[in-house]
């Protein structure tokens, strides 16, 4: 017990200064067999759970911590039209260089459950699932987004003096999981979870290295690079040259992933719960293309480009086609670029979670309980807590409605709900983080182009959604105890940690 006050300690210390992404309305529904890809010891109420082919769990996440509609643009109207030719709308930079910090995050997060089931085996519970995982992520460090900016208000300021990009990562990864796992009561105040999990790669852009400065001369307006990147590849530069058989089933990346859990009960209503998810790597070894550059020297041309787009109220699609064009011919010969095609080996993106739920009330029909959850993901060696304090509503063994509030990317305004509705054996849920993305902003490119709608103000964008077929045999005991007319009189609850099936 007392590692899990040590760990909530050490996430309420941190939390207020680091953010994270993350699947937070799931970690205690446990009326759907979702809950143990959050942690695997905690049990779902039902014996049977099958999990509708490629429909049984959708998964979506996208967090931009960079900009959004409302703090890039001076005026957010419902549609933004961005001209090929002609004025731009009005930047706000003041307001967007208070936004960012040393290190800002562009990404995507989607998974598909393939297949998913899992079933009661005696005491245990055992459940099987092949899932499909994609993300994508830029992290852009404060100096990089503001270089061009500051560079545009002022040349001379940065006359000799050196911005670090060492931030700047790159980041890919799609891979396959095929897991089993087994949840077990050590006793009747705790169980234990475990999931193993083969990996199978199929693309990847792993930012191994980067040291990069650049100092800027105001006597020739040129940005002299100094340091080295390293970016490896696998699968990107054969992609569309491999029959479907091969990709699917044929590469060599293959890697090993390990989920853990432990629930305990505190007392008859509380009980507290800690995970490890994503323990893991993958050895890429197919069609690899490495990258090493260090060094170089970038001329006036990203100057113009800079100006063109900060500083000018009106631009030329035209002129900024052509500076584009001449950057790639500005680089001198001093600097260095190499590819290989060494194997190399990435981990996955853990995810930690520690929380306590209690129940505040209880009836046959109706039962109320409270949550806080705290979250963290392990990325580059950095620890991103988010924080998330929610509500249970479960309605019979039919219904189970939730709301929350989280802080999120350093944002607090995220106000999450969701819902398991069982009807007959279908089951559907639906877990949003942050209801506030449904206010968005359309962006048009040019006046023929379609409007892309894109979350007003919000940073962070969850989806989680999903239909199961359950099953589970009907108890032979009654849920009441009878006074001495044989009436109910009290509910009878059953082990809150370890449920009987």
């Amino acid at each position: 017990m007392r590692l899990f006050f040590v760990l909530f300690i050490f996430f309420i210390l941190s939390i207020l200064s680091i953010h994270a992404q993350q699947d937070l309305g799931l970690y205690y529904l446990d009326n759907v067999q979702q809950v143990q890809q959050t942690n695997p010891a905690i049990r779902p109420k039902f014996d049977l759970n099958i999990g509708v082919p490629a429909l049984s769990g959708i998964y979506l996440n996208h967090f931009n911590t960079v900009f959004t509609p409302k703090a890039l643009f001076q005026n957010a109207d419902p549609t933004i039209i961005i001209p090929t030719n002609g004025a731009l709308p009005e930047l706000r930079t003041q307001h967007l260089k208070r936004m960012w910090t040393n290190r800002n995050y562009i990404g995507l997060h989607a998974k598909l459950d393939l297949i998913h089931f899992g079933f009661k085996l005696r005491e245990n519970y055992v459940n099987f699932s092949i899932t499909e995982n994609a993300s994508a992520r830029v992290t852009l460090p404060g100096d990089l987004l503001e270089f061009p900016i500051r560079i545009t208000e002022d040349y001379t300021q940065f006359d000799g003096n050196t911005q670090s990009f060492k931030g700047f990562n790159l980041h890919l990864n799609h891979y396959r999981e095929y897991g089993v796992g087994i949840t077990h009561p050590l006793n009747d105040y705790m169980n234990i979870g475990v999931k193993l999990k083969y990996l199978y790669g199929m693309e990847n852009i792993d930012t191994r290295k980067n040291t990069i400065t650049a100092t800027y001369s105001s006597q020739d307006q040129t940005i002299t690079t100094d340091g080295e990147i390293k970016i490896n590849s696998s699968g990107i530069s054969d992609a569309g040259n491999q029959s479907a058989m091969g990709y699917l089933f044929g590469k060599k990346n293959r890697g090993l992933g390990l989920d853990l859990g432990v629930e305990t009960e505190f007392d008859d209503k509380t009980k507290f719960s800690l995970s490890i998810t994503d323990i893991g790597f993958i050895r890429w070894k197919s069609n690899n293309r490495n990258l090493i550059a260090s060094n170089g020297e970038i001329g006036d041309q990203v100057l113009d480009l800079s100006e063109q787009i900060f500083s000018s109220p009106t631009y030329s699609q035209d002129s900024i086609d052509a500076i584009l064009n001449d950057i790639s011919n500005d680089i001198s010969g001093d600097g260095i670029y190499s590819f290989n095609e060494n194997k190399y080996t990435t981990l996955l993106i853990s995810q930690i979670y520690f929380g306590g739920i209690r129940e505040l009330y209880s009836t046959p029909k109706l039962s109320g309980k409270a949550s806080a959850l705290l979250h963290a993901e392990v990325y580059n060696w950095r620890i991103r807590p988010s924080l998330t304090l929610a509500y249970y509503q479960t309605v019979g063994r039919w219904l189970q409605l939730t709301a929350s509030y989280s802080y999120i990317n350093r944002d607090f305004k995220n106000l999450g709900a969701g819902f398991t509705a069982k009807l007959g054996p279908f089951q559907y849920y639906l877990l949003v983080d942050n209801l506030l993305p449904l206010r968005r902003t359309k962006i048009q490119v040019g006046d023929d182009s379609d409007a892309i709608p894109y979350p007003k103000f919000s940073k962070t964008l969850h989806l989680k959604t999903g239909i199961n077929l359950v099953f589970s045999k009907r108890k032979k005991n009654s849920r009441y105890f009878r006074d001495s007319k044989g009436n109910p009189t009290k509910f009878r609850k059953d082990t809150y940690s370890c449920p009987t099936m």
